[in-house]
């Protein structure tokens, strides 16, 4: 039989108003005076319930009994000694404090007291602590009311003083709190001991006293709390993560009243999990040296698992700041253990945790990590390693995961396998490539300057185990020093080695060939403004192009345009010098391009009815295979895409799932997925796969094309390229004719003063000079030139702005959301006089998929009757409630939170520092509040005829598509809150 709180028999519980004033041992006194048969603890085969109080009074007999020159009246202060340390550290201690009486535990611990003893001449009485017998069995060990008193106590003498925590009102005097995985000794033993002392008669389910302590598993533990009957059971994280596997714990955890957790971070899908299956999991966070500081509550927040409130008890230092170190300040109803610092001459202590407020609900916080895990990065960039280290550990592989790169331009990683032999198994290659996954999706959860480049993954080695602290947590500075050598020698190589590069040439690109990414060319920025500002020159460097690297992307035109300005000390833009040489050269430049791959067509006829489908995984291709699938006529899909260390099943779940179609469309037979390089001989495909495609493709719809406006012409020669390697297929095929192949082209590519045609623009003035529009004009010369000279028939769409498609579905990183996100940023939304021609996503889809046949060469995909942007704007406001502004102060504000002088500025303070060119566009021509809607698209781009698409696409006519109204831009707004960009 147990005590617990299923008991039927009534256990007597007396309140006290107070324990001001009282120590703890006075606590105890009235506790056995008042309630003396309320249970304070139940263990496995021990029918009596134990009451506190006698266990107290033998307690301190034993100790008089044992010392009785020892006293706390203030005289002598008694020395405390942890013997947790080696022992010639004890033998120290014992020297430096003359200590006289060494209390100790038997076994291991009596052991290191005997040899730390002998270490010390005339050393001290070694006193074994008393056993459980000796507590509570009389006939062991008696005393009398004589053999205890209670001796007033002083406050300056040393003692341990606990803060308890705020229980919200929460009653546990009924309750029994499985605390056997929890050392007693430690402080939160200490704590639940305490505890139950003042706040009432909750029973504490322990281990028995009677056998030996094995080391605590989830499973026994589990084991434990079901056959105590307890109601609130104590757990740490890895123990969650282990229950959520076994739904048998899952059954037992749902009894529990509570289950309180801390001393970790709890990954976010298992305590979502948790609570789905009707589990009470509640936050309780604190340290030794403050107590327990959070307030207690009867079920988890409805804003996750993870939050919790701190106790109205502590007074901390900041208010206000989103995200802050926690530091705790003496007051009159919080007394600290350890004092580290001071606040306005308070004794406060810095707990070294980084919370993070809620952004809707400020009282709420949770641990996003260590101070000192925080990386500070040489670029002034701060990484906190703790959340994406929760990530990375989340993999079946990994045993730990450790970042490093204080004062490095990347970040690293130190990985433990959870298997050594498994690591050697596979090789370092493989298993890198394995857990490849879990570094990306950290690198997803963290912001781009926080990305782990997979060169920098280094695994730990059998010989160099990581040492652990009593928590089961790595010691992170010691485990760094382990490793400094491998870390120095990785990024030594890195210094070397450019993605997998050992050297890169005078004309390779350093996004198309190189791989740089937006902010590795800001680095590249940096680091050329400050060796133009070493060599003394006259240069205004606040005139540089913020896109200079994007405009001149390999080491022989970027070390040209930095001897042009030194030489001169002017940094203008070519364009700016000699408008007729520059478009000359500009119109050599596009022309060049389009020589280059309109030479040697290959010659062939194909027939059928059977797509090939590339870029499936973006918005529009994604919505262009579900309708595919879905279509009768269709009898297979060939899906191109890149590759990828995700499957192209997963990558196309995430997509459907994104864009808000079936993923179970995914599953039919009708689809092959392909992964490989269209600039390569056969696609880089299965030679006989590639041969198959050849005598069956009918359609080829050419979705994939990098969209970045920063990068140059040049940045884009591999998309160039794809379309000349596509041509080529199509030419080559074993069918009657060529497949037809429809090329998604871009409006961006215009500048033109009057409405475009449905037609050739061959004018080389009329393309935008951004490499973007450039490249995609390229392409369409070039499949326009095929057509002349060979029996390909190409359809050329221009598609215009793409917007939310099904439930208001929109990519929140492109240039609206953006703008959107920034006007939050700065409080403000810019005005404009433009017209606003958005098409959903998935009308643009059906709407090719209705074109595909038809003869004509060109067509133009954009609303065809467009909206007020006033109209729309004011819609955004009063979502939002954010006031409009004139562009030319909306455009200011940006670009002072930008900071442009030669400093790295981070998306998260600026999210458009990477699109400023971009909305450079969006100002107005006229006076907005005088002239009328200008005729004109927004960006500076001109209307669009749309005659032709009209004519033959049923999803555009009037009947079928409604304008851009209110209700569509409401789920816009509601789809961008979801992922927390706005």
């Amino acid at each position: 039989m147990l005590v617990s709180s299923t008991s039927d028999i009534e256990i007597p519980f007396t309140q006290r108003d107070s324990f001001e004033f009282l120590s703890l041992d006075q606590v105890y006194n009235w506790r056995k005076v008042h309630s003396p048969d309320l249970a304070t603890f139940a263990f496995q085969d021990d029918e009596n319930k134990k009451s506190l109080g006698i266990a107290v009074d033998r307690c301190v007999a034993f100790i008089r009994l044992h010392t009785p020159q020892l006293t706390i009246d203030g005289s002598k202060e008694p020395c405390v000694v942890g013997i947790l340390s080696t022992a010639a550290a004890i033998a120290h201690l014992i020297r430096l404090k003359k200590v006289k009486h060494l209390w100790t535990t038997d076994g291991p611990m009596f052991n290191l007291a005997k040899e730390a003893v002998s270490l010390v001449e005339g050393g001290p009485t070694i006193i074994i602590c008393p056993t459980y017998n000796q507590l509570y069995s009389p006939e062991i060990f008696e005393c009398t009311s004589n053999d205890v008193d209670f001796t007033p106590f002083c406050l300056n003498l040393p003692a341990v003083i606990l803060h308890s925590s705020e229980n919200g009102g929460l009653d546990f005097s009924n309750d029994t709190f499985a605390l056997h995985s929890i050392p007693l000794f430690h402080m939160m033993g200490i704590t639940y001991i305490a505890g139950a002392a003042m706040l009432g008669g909750y029973v504490r389910a322990v281990p028995s006293p009677h056998k030996p302590i094995l080391p605590w598993t989830p499973e026994r533990y589990l084991e434990h709390i079901i056959n105590s009957e307890a109601t609130v059971a104590i757990a740490v994280p890895s123990f969650l993560e282990a229950w959520i596997k076994d739904t048998n714990a899952i059954e037992a955890l749902k009894k529990l009243r509570l289950i309180l957790w801390g001393g970790g971070p709890l990954h976010v899908s298992t305590g979502r999990y948790l609570i789905e299956k009707g589990v009470n999991i509640v936050n309780g966070y604190g340290t030794t040296e403050i107590g327990i500081v959070t307030t207690i509550v009867d079920k988890p927040y409805t804003e996750g698992h993870e939050w919790f409130t701190l106790s109205p008890h502590s007074l901390t230092l900041s208010e206000s700041d989103s995200v802050f170190e926690l530091v705790v300040m003496e007051s009159e109803t919080q007394h600290l253990a350890v004092h580290n610092t001071k606040v306005n001459s308070t004794p406060a202590y810095a707990t070294n945790d980084l919370l993070e407020r809620h952004p809707d609900n400020p009282s709420l916080l949770r641990i996003i990590g260590r101070k000192d895990d925080q990386i500070m990065l040489s670029t002034g960039e701060k990484t906190n390693a703790g959340p994406m280290e929760q990530i990375i550990m989340q993999h079946s592989l990994v045993k730990c995961a450790m970042m490093f790169g204080r004062g490095k331009v990347f970040n690293g990683v130190l990985i433990e396998p959870v298997s050594h032999a498994e690591f050697e198994s596979h090789g370092e290659e493989i298993f890198r490539d394995m857990i490849w996954p879990a570094i990306q999706e950290a690198n997803d959860y963290g912001p781009a300057h926080s990305r782990i480049p997979k060169n920098m993954i280094i695994f730990s080695s059998p010989s160099k185990p990581f040492e652990l602290t009593a928590k089961n947590t790595p010691r992170r500075s010691l485990i760094m020093a382990m490793y400094e050598d491998e870390i120095d020698h990785h990024y030594d190589v890195l210094d070397y080695v450019t993605n997998g590069r050992s050297s890169i040439k005078d004309d390779d690109d350093f996004f198309s060939e190189i791989g740089c990414d937006s902010l590795q060319a800001l680095h590249i920025r940096n680091a050329v403004v400050r060796l133009i500002a070493q060599t003394g020159r006259k240069v205004d460097l606040e005139e540089l192009p913020q896109n200079f690297v994007y405009q001149y992307p390999t080491i022989k035109s970027l070390a040209s345009f930095i001897w042009d300005i030194c030489a001169s000390g002017t940094s203008e833009k070519p364009r700016s010098l000699n408008v007729e040489d520059f478009e000359a050269a500009h119109a050599t430049q596009l022309q060049n391009y389009v020589s280059k791959y309109t030479r040697n067509w290959k010659l062939q006829q194909p027939e059928g009815e059977v797509f090939l489908l590339t870029g499936s995984t973006g918005s529009l291709g994604s919505e262009l295979l579900a309708q595919l699938i879905q279509l009768p006529s269709v009898s297979r899909i060939y899906v191109f895409n890149r590759p990828s260390k995700k499957t192209a099943l997963e990558r196309h779940i995430l997509a459907f799932e994104d864009s808000g179609n079936n993923p179970w469309l995914l599953h039919s037979e009708k689809i092959t997925y392909l992964h490989g390089d269209l600039t390569k001989e056969g696609f880089d495909v299965e030679p006989a796969l590639f041969e198959e495609m050849l005598t069956k493709v009918t359609t080829i719809i050419h979705n994939a094309w990098q969209v970045d406006f920063n990068l140059a012409l040049s940045s884009f020669e591999p998309m160039i390229c794809g379309v000349r390697k596509l041509i080529d297929f199509a030419l080559s095929s074993k069918m009657n004719k060529p497949p037809k192949f429809i090329f998604i082209s871009s409006l961006r590519a215009w500048t033109a003063s009057s409405t475009v045609p449905e037609a050739p623009l061959n004018d080389t003035k009329l393309v935008n000079i951004i490499g973007y529009g450039e490249s995609k004009w390229v392409a369409e010369q070039i499949l326009d030139r095929a057509a002349q000279e060979t029996d390909l028939c190409p359809l050329i769409i221009r598609v215009g702005q793409l917007s939310g498609g099904k439930e208001g579905k929109w990519n929140p990183k492109e240039w609206l959301p953006t703008l959107v996100r920034t006007s939050k940023k700065i409080n403000g939304l810019p005005d404009n006089n433009s017209m606003v021609s958005f098409l959903p996503t998935h009308v643009a889809a059906s709407a090719i998929i209705e074109l595909r046949k038809i003869p004509n060469r060109f067509v133009h995909l954009v609303h065809p009757r467009p909206i007020h942007w006033h109209e729309m704007i004011n819609h955004i406001s009063e979502y939002l409630n954010l006031p409009i502004i004139p562009y030319s102060e909306w455009f200011e504000r940006v670009e002072s939170l930008s900071t442009l002088n030669n400093k790295s500025t981070s998306a998260v303070e600026n999210p458009a520092i990477h699109l400023l060119e971009t909305f450079r566009y969006l100002e107005p021509i006229g006076d907005v509040a005088m002239d009328p809607p200008f005729e004109r698209e927004i960006l500076g781009l001109p209307f669009y005829d749309t005659t032709i698409a009209v004519a033959n696409a049923a999803s555009l006519q009037t009947e079928n598509l409604k304008q851009l109204g209110k209700d569509d831009i409401k789920g816009w707004l509601i789809y961008w809150q979801k992922p927390g960009v706005l």
